[in-house]
């Protein structure tokens, strides 16, 4: 199945002020797609497997000192391929995660790809 991409941006320009521009697109679902970035020659700084089984990979994402947690739901076996230090074109879209009383953005990721 394809993924309809939306915008190509780097890791940089993820901040709040971003962040609140799409909040003002919620709610998203049925008619109204969550936004879906590409954001190209990432570096996987790690990865690992989470989940009761290992069946999701969760992995910090990083370009030019901009890092960010991610986490590919349903992907667990593709940790051998995608291992630290790998270059990607990342496919995803940011989420708010909150943590005891602090958020952080984080990216929901779509697809990964090697760098191109």
């Amino acid at each position: 199945s394809s993924i309809n991409i939306d915008v190509e941006i780097s890791l940089s320009r993820i901040n709040s002020s971003l962040w609140n521009q799409l909040k003002k697109l919620e709610p998203t679902g049925l008619g109204n797609p969550t936004p879906v970035f590409l954001s190209r020659g990432i570096k996987v700084n790690n990865s690992r497997t989470v989940g009761s089984s290992g069946s999701h990979l969760k992995l910090s994402l990083e370009e030019g000192g901009c890092r960010f947690p991610a986490m590919w739901f349903k992907a667990g076996e593709k940790l051998a391929v995608f291992p630290s230090g790998t270059a990607v074109d990342v496919v995803y879209s940011i989420r708010e995660d909150s943590w005891n009383g602090s958020a952080q953005l984080s990216l929901n990721i779509k697809d990964i790809h090697y760098a191109s």
